[in-house]
């Protein structure tokens, strides 16, 4: 959801693009780029994506295909496999 809908319910036609990069990129298996520069150098890059695909994973319109909040919580386990966003 775009911030400004989110905070204060202020929606625009660019309130739609605002999830569009992350998921082009997401197919493309290119989100790497999507990680802020000035915290590169600080993140792991699959720490990164792993939050990335939970992200994903947490804003399915068909909330039978969301997770439940127990794998969300334990974000940096790598002992839940995951299944591919839709």
């Amino acid at each position: 959801m775009a911030p400004k809908y989110a905070m204060e319910g202020l929606y625009s036609v660019k309130s739609d693009v605002y999830s569009f990069g992350a998921w082009l990129q997401w197919n493309e298996e290119q989100v790497v780029e999507l990680m802020d520069p000035l915290v590169a150098d600080s993140c792991v890059p699959n720490e990164f994506l792993r939050y990335l695909h939970i992200g994903l994973l947490c804003v399915e319109e068909d909330a039978y295909n969301r997770l439940s909040m127990s794998p969300v919580v334990m974000l940096k386990s790598e002992s839940t496999n995951l299944c591919q966003p839709k």
